[in-house]
Order: structure tokens, then C-alpha cells, then sequence
């Protein structure tokens, strides 16, 4: 899924997310945060135990995010890093 957002208002932001053990966790978590407007690329590793989001941060948040996460049943442990994308 990638959709096209002015690179000005991208941030790209690394959550730690507990409770993933398998690919299908990745893509419930994957499909839930995609569900939010906004977003333009997302990804989750249960082996890295973390979700990796772009999005447009004037259409939504990471309180938004980590929301959408909380509702597909996993929990948002924390932030490792978040950046303006270039």
C-alpha cells in the first residue's frame, strides 16, 4: 500500500508493539493502522517486535496509531524513534 502525501508533513515513526508472535499478527496490525487516513506505508515485525509507519502527520497521530494498534489487540509498548521524513 503506498499512497502519495506531500513530503513536508511525512514523519516516519518506529513503535515497539508487544504481543505479535507470528505474520498474522504483522498484518492484522498492518491492515488496522492502514484503516487510518493518512497513512502512506506501514509494516510490523513480530521478530522485531515493532511497527515502522509513514504518514502524513496533518491528517493523523501517533496517539492515533497506537490506538488503531490497541484495537487489533496488541499493545504499543513505547517509541524507539521518531523522524521528519526526507
Amino acid at each position: 500500500m503506498e499512497k502519495s502525501f506531500p513530503e513536508e508533513n511525512l514523519k516516519l515513526v518506529h513503535l515497539d508493539v508487544g504481543g505479535m508472535t507470528c505474520e498474522g499478527c504483522e498484518k492484522a496490525i498492518v491492515s488496522s493502522i492502514c484503516k487510518l487516513e493518512g497513512i502512506e506505508e506501514a509494516s510490523a515485525s513480530h521478530t522485531a517486535e515493532e511497527a515502522i509507519i509513514k504518514f502524513d502527520s496533518t491528517r493523523t497521530s501517533i496517539e492515533a496509531i497506537s490506538q488503531a494498534i490497541a484495537d487489533a489487540g496488541y499493545s504499543v509498548e513505547g517509541e524507539k524513534k521518531q523522524e521528519q521524513h526526507q
